[in-house]
């Protein structure tokens, strides 16, 4: 009797899980393929801007306002929900950040302490990035 119960429950769980699996499996494949409609439309479009472009400066002998263009090329290849510009100050002071010991922030001024070993990963991250 406890073992046909056991063997239900396990029965039971394995099936949860299964479907579960199979759940995220297929919204992960959803995803992806509206990721791949989403560039494709987004080709598509680029390709028509860069063609209408090069038709005015042919046909019309003129160029095209950046304001034109700019609207044109708005939110292409860009993912929805995810942030547009990048912030380089932010991502330099998250880096500066990774490598120190302790950092003040006042009002008269910035202090940052870096050991010997991290201004070690330091000085080789800059020669990295000088290459």
């Amino acid at each position: 009797m406890a073992k046909s119960i056991l063997s239900g429950v396990l029965a039971t769980a394995s099936f949860a899980f299964s479907v579960s699996w199979i759940k995220s499996f297929y919204e992960r494949d959803v995803e992806h393929t509206r990721e791949a409609e989403r560039l494709n439309a987004d080709m598509i479009r680029a390709n028509w801007a860069i063609e209408t472009i090069l038709e005015v400066q042919e046909e019309y002998k003129k160029d095209v306002s950046s304001e034109l263009i700019s609207s044109i090329t708005k939110n292409l290849f860009e993912e929805p929900g995810k942030p547009a510009n990048r912030d380089d100050a932010a991502l330099a002071l998250k880096a500066l950040l990774g490598f120190t010991v302790s950092a003040k922030f006042g009002t008269d001024g910035t202090t940052v302490e870096i050991n010997k070993k991290e201004a070690r990963k330091l000085s080789e991250a800059s020669k990295r990035d000088d290459v």
